[in-house]
């Protein structure tokens, strides 16, 4: 009998796949932030989308996942953000800038 049966992998699989949810990925933690949150200068990679209206837009100008995402400036008052996804220069609207994760 093997060590990793039909049953141990699915339970494996269904325990990373709660741990992706919790943004842990079995002993590392895997650090995912909203970018609307972020200062300027942070820079990191776009993991995730989460706003499938705002993720099609943003992936028809060729902002795909993996690019290299930087906060250039804030507007004051919680306003919008600009940001430059890798040579693209972009200002979004915080609520839109709220569902881009970025892995730092």
């Amino acid at each position: 009998m093997s060590v990793f049966d039909s049953r141990t992998s699915v339970s494996l699989h269904a325990l990373n796949i709660a741990n992706r949810k919790s943004n842990t990925v079995i002993g590392l933690v895997e650090s995912l932030k909203n970018v609307s949150l972020i200062a300027p200068g942070e820079i990191g990679v776009l993991a995730e989308y989460t706003n499938a209206l705002i993720a099609q837009k943003l992936l028809s100008m060729g902002v795909l996942l993996g690019s290299r995402i930087e906060v250039l400036r804030s507007a004051p008052w919680g306003g919008g953000l600009i940001i430059k996804a890798d040579n693209l220069i972009i200002a979004l609207r915080k609520r839109e800038a709220a569902a881009l994760l970025i892995r730092l």
